[in-house]
């Protein structure tokens, strides 16, 4: 009898191994598949590290779905790799790539819709159980609010849904708008459904409509002198302000520049972009000829030049006119914010008006802040800890981080000082980093909530003038 309940359990628990293997197996491939390795970056970057396009089970082992299901058991995962007709194992037993390449061309926009009226509880389980029934379901994106811990929340109310064939996200479409639909009992409202093509071109479209309101409720009230705006892009390193600066200054006097990364191309190579207002638009012109017959370069970047006109320019001086009004805003009321935050802000109590120990202050060597931005900087510190806002002077290379917890500080002094722990290259040797306390971080605080409490009077104000000159236009029948 013994001997029988014994082998009834071993069987039970083979099964149940082999159902975790099964379950491991579909997930593997979920991963290594088309659809979610074009959009993954992190596993996509992790097979192109490697010559033979195969990723170490270690770094699988750390996927929080993966960890769950197989209790972080390598064998399991290889395991369930082997049984794959996709996937492929290093000779060691060590390694998981995919047998076939990867696609080099993306065509999951046509066969992808957009769906809105789902519940702040849906889960990628349930909407993918829902849309099968027009067809297989490869790829659910839900996005999500994350909570005050930083952690994934409720979803935002809609979601992209990628099925195998074009015909059948047609169908889906057509269905859900013929039919009224709701994904489950929890929706308040039906089923919404776009392919996403037209989704991105009315998504567009909103967004002219949105900067178009935007030039006309700004649009400068006096004229100004045409011509005087030249605009550069390139990529590479972006270039600091004061290169920018000395680079056109020596073509024509300048009046204002400035200089914005857009986005990340690769290791070191930017995006970016900048405006310089000249005196007068004659020595716009000369700079711009001047910049041709060099081949257009900034330092070492090529960049392409031109002078803005049309509605570009005056979208350009209407936001330097709205800048302008929210500096008269805080001036204005500079008083009244001071003594307001007299009152509120000198009579902090740490612990229970802000928690101590989250904000770090470090010093960068000159050289460093010549060569790094405020967003290169962030990205270095959220690379070591979870970091909630870093003040950042470009100038002086002053940085203060404010911290998610304690642990997360110490976490970020350890990695500044090189003590322990990661370490943080890209920022240099730091030798002026600490925790603030005492009186020093109150008084840092003290610049936090008084920025806080400027911005939202600020704000507040700025809409009120813009709802009584609203009135006002109404009143005229200019609207």
């Amino acid at each position: 009898v013994k001997l029988a309940a014994c082998k009834g359990m071993a069987k039970d628990c083979q099964q149940d191994r082999d159902d975790v293997v099964e379950k491991t197996k579909s997930l593997l491939e979920f991963y290594f598949g088309d659809s979610n390795l074009l959009k993954d970056r992190f596993l996509k970057e992790a097979i192109e590290k490697d010559d033979l396009g195969l990723v170490p089970i270690e770094v699988l082992k750390t996927f929080n779905k993966l960890k769950v299901l197989t209790d972080g058991n390598e064998e399991t995962i290889r395991d369930a790799a082997k049984t794959s007709k996709e996937l492929r194992v290093s000779e060691d037993g060590k390694r998981i790539g995919r047998l076939k390449p990867l696609p080099r061309l993306d065509d999951t926009r046509p066969r992808t819709i957009y769906v809105e009226g789902i519940a702040p509880s849906s889960t990628h389980e349930e909407i993918s159980s829902f849309m099968s029934k027009w067809g297989k379901v490869c790829y659910v994106s839900l996005p999500r609010f994350k909570d005050q811990d930083g952690n994934p929340g409720k979803t935002k109310g809609f979601c992209f849904v990628e099925f195998e064939h074009v015909e059948e996200a047609k169908k889906a479409v057509g269905s859900i708008k013929e039919e009224q639909q709701k994904l489950s009992k929890d929706c308040e409202s039906f089923l919404k459904a776009l392919e996403k093509e037209e989704w991105e071109r009315s998504k567009l479209e909103y967004r002219k409509q949105q900067q178009q309101q935007h030039l006309e409720e700004t649009r400068p009230h006096r004229l100004f002198d045409p011509g005087l705006v030249l605009r550069f892009s390139g990529i590479g390193v972006t270039p600091t302000s004061s290169k920018v600066k000395e680079t056109f200054e020596a073509f024509a006097p300048i009046k204002a520049w400035d200089v914005t990364t857009i986005s990340e191309k690769g290791a070191g190579e930017q995006k970016f972009f900048g405006n310089v207002r000249f005196d007068d638009a004659k020595g716009a012109r000369l700079c711009l000829t001047h910049m041709k017959d060099r081949k257009q370069r900034l330092g070492s970047c090529q960049i392409e030049v031109v002078v803005l006109h049309g509605k570009e320019e005056e979208l350009y001086w209407a936001n330097i006119m709205q800048g302008k009004r929210i500096r008269r805003m805080f001036e204005s009321s500079s008083n009244e914010i001071d003594q307001e935050a007299s009152i509120s802000i000198e009579s902090l109590v740490p612990g229970k008006d802000y928690e101590t120990g989250l904000l770090v202050k470090f010093q960068l060597k000159p050289e460093i802040a010549a060569r790094l931005d405020f967003r290169a900087i962030r990205r270095a510190v959220a690379g070591v800890a979870s970091v909630a806002f870093l003040e950042y002077e470009g100038d002086t290379g002053k940085a203060c981080a404010r911290m998610s917890d304690k642990a997360d500080a110490e976490k970020l002094l350890s990695s500044l000082r090189g003590s322990g722990g990661q370490s943080i290259e890209v920022l240099g040797e730091i030798t002026d980093c600490k925790i603030l306390e005492g009186e020093e971080e109150k008084q840092e605080w003290r610049k936090i909530l008084k920025g806080k409490e400027d911005r939202t009077k600020a704000s507040k104000k700025m809409k009120e003038e813009e709802h009584s000159s609203k009135r006002k236009r109404v009143s005229e029948g200019k609207e």
